[in-house]
């Protein structure tokens, strides 16, 4: 569902920074997975199923990632070149929850 913000301008940034937000914390997950997927096949093999469940989580939260970085980089294009937006800036309005936002 989309979200209602002020200005566009102002709408952008919002999703620019949600978007990196999300980025950081599924690859943040994809790690952790990896590592504990890693720890798991030391103690049950590389074929046991837990380790390949855990592994496929850490895929789907890497892939998730890189979807994520991939709209804030669209968002930065629709930006006009003087705007400049801050690294790790959170909004009020944003959720963590990996929904599609839009400014409409």
């Amino acid at each position: 569902m989309a979200t209602a913000y002020g200005s566009n301008d102002n709408c952008i940034r919002d999703l620019i920074v949600h978007y990196r937000a999300l980025a950081v914390d599924r690859m943040r997950m994809a790690e952790q997975y990896a590592r504990e997927a890693d720890y798991q096949a030391l103690e049950l093999g590389q074929d046991s199923p837990k380790v390949r469940m855990t592994r496929a989580l850490a895929q789907k939260a890497w892939t998730e990632a890189q979807e994520a970085t991939f709209l804030a980089r669209q968002y930065e294009i629709q930006l006009s070149p003087k705007e400049e937006i801050w690294r790790g800036e959170r909004s009020a309005n944003q959720s963590g929850n990996g929904e599609r936002r839009s400014c409409r």
